[in-house]
């Protein structure tokens, strides 16, 4: 059997029709609506339309079934909605259930704590007491305030249908993570006019600073061992041993070590015309480089001292990290919001080379009782220092923007559109300084006729981190465009906001790195 179909042709608030078709009933008299209702008129019309007077602006109270009416602390979204005891809670519920109805929004002059993403065609009426039979009070702001932060607090949906706003504030929150914008309000391909409404940024959110770090005593390098001395094993003589080489280890990969120290020389046989045996070498520090030789050991003859050749080199010092770079210029503005910049971090300084170890004297006849022994032994180098951490990078600080508008159509009249303050660039951290050489193991002591051992080489100091680069600033813009820029009224007000200033570079900026600080205008196209 054919079911019959009903169609309803219904007159808007706007002029526009609300055709209702099918089986089930149309909209308007799902919701008791049907009968039109002229807002500005206030007047009353059949049985199912408005009951009392429509007009959003007028002194005596507004009546029932006008429209969709929302309260944040009278409304639940289960409510029918079309009734002023039985208002909506969320800008959401409401908007859709208007287009549906074809019919505007009236909304109590108080706080949503909701973050409000409208589409396109709503018409809010805003500024109403509810605690007042819904009369009209043009102070009392209808007021969205979200509790999330980072995001707009309104965003007008794509569409060619006008969108209209009156007597609504937004009120973006103050950004709660580091380098967070805020944002009041965003329109992408969006229509809309907005009369006595305000656009108030929060602020935005500072960046991080850098990590610091402070001198580390276990980058010390380690301190070289002494050489044996003469005559130790005397009347049996044994082996006299230069300092053992030492090590430090900063990575796995990353190690110095101080040279050892040459050995004592002997005298095995005394013969006439036969020379006393040499003293040893010292070895090398590692790891190679232009310090760090080992000490030459006692020759068999001639001239020789720890002051010409025997002690062994000094290590070569590690070299510093290079800064890191601030963040030359304040970020990218698009329809996704603002992104900051950070600067970049220091790098490590470098390991420093091991001291050589000292050279060895000769031995023979250097002991009481004319007893044939080794001479002093070389004392071992020390080992290079670990260089230091580099400095973190600081990182950009937040935007505070009252409205971003992409290739939108937008009109202000009476209203206010104000920036905050825009976030602070993270300072860069400070470079820590590399570890001091180990000092060089002492030569071992001389026997009664001969001169002591040399001692070896004190390590290189390890490279300083180098200082982390600042953040960059971030802009306060009251309004950031692409396209065409929005009609603003003279009867309008615009308020300038404070850029972040950019941050310091690590170590005082020693490096000259600091964060380009931000930028401020009413105006920035994009």
């Amino acid at each position: 059997m054919l079911r019959k179909l009903t169609c309803a042709i219904v007159v808007g608030l706007v002029g526009t029709g609300l055709f209702g078709c099918g089986s089930e009933e149309p909209v308007c008299e799902r919701y008791g609506t049907c009968g039109g209702v002229i807002p500005d008129g206030g007047s009353q019309s059949s049985s199912g339309g408005p009951i009392g007077p429509c007009d959003p602006h007028g002194q005596t109270p507004l009546g029932e079934k006008c429209g969709v009416y929302l309260s944040f602390t009278r409304g639940n979204d289960s409510n029918a909605g079309v009734f002023t005891y039985a208002a909506k809670k969320t800008f959401a519920k409401a908007a859709a259930l208007a287009l549906e109805l074809k019919q505007p929004v009236f909304a109590c002059g108080e706080e949503f704590q909701e973050t409000v993403k409208l589409p396109p065609g709503v018409t809010v009426y805003g500024g109403l007491d509810c605690g007042d039979e819904w009369r009209y009070k043009p102070a009392q702001k209808t007021v969205i305030a979200p509790i999330e932060s980072g995001v707009p607090a309104l965003d007008l949906s794509p569409g060619p249908e006008k969108t209209v706003l009156e007597d609504i504030a937004v009120h973006a929150r103050d950004a709660e993570k580091p380098g967070e914008s805020s944002i009041a309000m965003r329109a992408v391909n969006a229509n809309a006019d907005l009369v006595r409404c305000e656009l108030l940024a929060g602020k935005g959110g500072d960046g991080t600073d850098g990590e610091s770090h402070l001198p580390d005593p276990m980058l010390e390098g380690t301190k070289g061992k002494a050489g044996e001395a003469a005559c130790a094993f005397v009347p049996n003589p044994e082996p006299v041993y230069g300092g053992a080489k030492v090590y430090k280890a900063c990575t796995v990969d990353l190690v110095s070590t101080g040279g050892k120290g040459g050995d004592g020389g002997y005298g095995a046989v005394l013969l006439p015309g036969v020379p006393f045996p040499a003293g040893g070498n010292g070895e090398n520090g590692t790891p190679a480089g232009l310090g760090g030789k080992g000490g030459v050991g006692q020759p068999i003859s001639g001239m020789w001292d720890c002051d010409t050749g025997g002690r062994g080199g000094a290590g070569a010092d590690g070299a510093d990290g290079q800064p890191g770079q601030g963040a030359p210029a304040v970020g990218p503005i698009d329809e996704n919001g603002y992104v900051a910049i950070d600067g970049t971090p220091g790098t490590p300084g470098t390991l420093a080379q091991g001291g050589g170890g000292g050279g060895g004297s000769r031995g023979g006849l250097i002991c009481s009782g004319n007893n044939l022994s080794y001479g002093a032994a070389g004392g071992s180098g020390g080992s290079g220092g670990c260089g230091g951490k580099g400095g973190g990078a600081g990182t950009g600080g937040g935007a505070s923007i009252a409205l971003i508008s992409v290739t939108s159509s937008l009109s202000f009249t009476k209203s206010k559109l104000a920036a905050s303050e825009a976030g602070r660039g993270g300072l860069g951290g400070d470079g820590q300084p590399g570890g001091v050489g180990g000092v060089g193991g002492k030569g071992g002591p001389q026997g009664f006729y001969g001169v002591p051992g040399c001692a070896g080489g004190h390590g290189g100091k390890g490279g300083n981190g180098a200082p982390g680069g600042g953040g960059a600033g971030g802009p306060a813009y009251v309004i950031a465009v692409s396209g065409t820029p929005p009609m603003i009224s003279v009867d309008s007000e615009i308020l300038q906001g404070i850029a972040g200033k950019g941050g310091s570079g690590g170590n005082a900026n020693a490096a000259s790195n600091a964060g380009a600080d931000g930028t401020a205008g009413e105006i920035f196209s994009f």
